[in-house]
């Protein structure tokens, strides 16, 4: 009783998981979960040779046709299987649209229909020697393509034995005089070795192009995930990336380079020459020498730009990547690292220079009210507090490069502002010794900056004016003030001999300085204070100057605009006075 209560449950769920994992087994390793569209393509291409089939076997048997082609011996089962081909196409049709059941037992029913449709076929036309026992190679070359080697061997080997078991069979049936031996045999035998041959063979090139198909998605998802990873990482990069096209258009922009050069989202597609001039004349210039060192372009905020240009091919005309390096960006960075060692080396000179000039100067001056002191010897200790005081300011130049300078930027209306700057500068020294004109400076431009900073470069553009650009005894200097977009330059432009070329770039170095007992720290703090409250000072050249601009030390201040709103005016007026 325990056995018939138990063999109904084993029934019922044994045979679901036999069919399960026996069916799927029979496809080819390779083939990917769910199949591809290629393996349904297979299918579909047996389906159209059997509408094809049906299709000739049955005009064929309409119009008698076949008797001339092929001798037909049963014409029952011929007719059987002329319909049962033309059934199966149509069922088969079906099924591959609807895509179930699965591609395992779909490529099962249809090799298993068609090496049934053939055998019949076969034997109605009198065996091998009919002609159609060639029509078995199509099954077996389907099923090799779809499924393993041993189904593809088992299937060559059901048709081989399909053959030989039929022609057996018309042997003693339609021709009991010949014996089995026979031609007829030897034609099934051979046929059944070509169809080993050719399934197994045709399976092995399946297996290859499967193979293939599976390395060119491998290799075509790594293509896929590193397309990603590059465009993320030119996405980050903080250089600028341009790709252009053979025809010189804007083709690819990462954020870096929109930023640089200001480009609206909507500059792909449009020419380099219309985006950026400067850009295009500088790749003309590598087009004709790729040797050449490429000159720095200036962004639309006055950062200076160093293109490099690399050709993405052999040809003359292939796409370029141009990237972008902040020239500008990089001299800071380079500042900040020499600022941040000075600012390290300073602490130790603070401590091992200003605790012994601290003495000499008290000891001097101790020495100096000395009743007793000769005249000579009290102008020895007049010459000992000066250089004490000259070697104090340079330890305190020098502690000042490792400080931050904290910006408190406020509107300023730039004329009025000036006005109050030239008076209390005139107070500190003789105003026979320099000529301070402010030319037409509207009283709209008002600008944010920090008084107290920009006080101190002024202050030290006009001691280098008074000091290197004297003519006569006396230094004229020219104030003029425009704005540019959102941005104010100011203008300061002295009467003196002006800035020779080789020593143009040494200019805002630290510790340069062309002037005896100087310490080369006052152009360089001017340009770090003006960094600090988004300025920038830059010395105008002889090459960039106009034509009829007069000669001098042509100093310039590029600096933020105010934006506009309620009552700005009035506070920047406030702020002046």
């Amino acid at each position: 009783m325990r056995k018939l209560c138990q063999s109904p449950q084993r029934a019922r769920r044994d045979p679901p998981i036999t069919r399960i994992t026996m069916l799927p087994r029979l496809l080819a390793s390779d083939i990917p979960d769910p199949p591809s569209a290629s393996d349904w393509r297979v299918l579909r291409a047996l389906t159209g040779y059997r509408w094809v089939l049906a299709v000739a076997l049955l005009a064929g048997y309409s119009t008698d046709s076949t008797e001339q082609l092929i001798d037909v011996m049963a014409r029952g089962p011929f007719l059987g299987a002329t319909v049962f081909s033309a059934i199966t196409a149509i069922a088969a049709t079906i099924t591959l649209e609807m895509r179930r059941p699965g591609l395992a037992v779909q490529t099962a029913m249809h090799v298993g229909c068609d090496l049934l449709l053939v055998g019949v076929l076969v034997y109605a036309t009198g065996g091998v020697v009919g002609g159609l026992g060639v029509l078995m190679m199509v099954p077996c070359v389907t099923a090799s393509l779809l499924v393993n080697r041993r189904a593809a061997a088992f299937t060559a080997a059901f048709a081989s034995v399909t053959l030989l078991v039929q022609e057996a069979y018309n042997g003693m049936t339609m021709r009991p005089e010949q014996d089995l031996l026979s031609g007829a045999m030897t034609a099934a035998g051979l046929l059944g070795i070509l169809l080993f041959v050719v399934s197994l063979t045709a399976n092995a090139l399946a297996v290859r192009a499967r193979r293939g198909e599976a390395l060119a998605r491998q290799v075509g998802g790594d293509l896929k995930s590193l397309a990603r990873l590059n465009q993320t990482i030119v996405q980050r990069m903080r250089a600028g990336v341009i790709v252009l096209a053979t025809d010189e258009t804007v083709q690819t922009t990462n954020p870096a380079a929109q930023q640089l050069l200001k480009f609206t989202p909507d500059i792909h597609g449009q020419a380099l020459a219309k985006c950026s001039p400067a850009l295009a004349v500088r790749l003309a210039g590598w087009r004709g020498d790729p040797s050449a060192d490429v000159p720095p372009i200036q962004s639309p905020d006055g950062r200076s730009i160093i293109p490099q240009f690399v050709r993405l091919g052999w040809a003359a005309r292939q796409p370029l990547l141009i990237m972008l390096e902040d020239a500008t960006a990089m001299v800071e960075q380079a500042q900040q690292m020499k600022l941040a060692a000075l600012g390290r080396l300073s602490a130790g000179i603070a401590h091992e220079i200003r605790n012994p000039l601290a003495a000499i100067t008290n000891a001097g001056q101790l020495l100096a009210e000395s009743p007793t002191l000769p005249n000579d010897d009290r102008d020895l200790t007049r010459i000992i507090r000066e250089h004490g005081k000259r070697i104090d300011a340079i330890v305190s130049d020098v502690l000042s490069l490792g400080s931050t300078h904290a910006s408190a930027a406020q509107p300023l209306q730039l004329a009025t502002w000036l006005e109050a700057v030239i008076g209390q500068y005139f107070e500190a020294i003789s105003q026979a010794d320099a000529d301070i004109e402010m030319l037409a400076i509207p009283d709209t431009l008002v600008v944010d900056f920090d008084p107290l900073h920009l006080r101190r470069v002024l202050t030290n553009l006009w001691d280098n004016s008074r000091q290197h650009g004297q003519r006569d005894g006396q230094c004229r200097v020219a104030l003029s003030a425009y704005q540019d977009g959102e941005r104010v330059i100011l203008n300061s432009i002295d009467d003196g001999p002006g800035v020779a070329e080789d020593t143009a770039d040494k200019l805002f170095e630290p510790f340069y300085t062309s002037r005896r007992g100087g310490t080369g720290l006052g152009l360089f703090m001017a340009r770090d204070l003006c960094a600090v409250n988004g300025a920038q000072l830059n010395l105008v050249t002889d090459s960039e100057r106009p034509a009829d601009a007069p000669d001098g030390a042509w100093m310039q201040i590029s600096m933020r605009a105010h934006k506009a709103n309620p009552g700005s005016t009035a506070n920047a007026v406030e702020t002046a006075a």
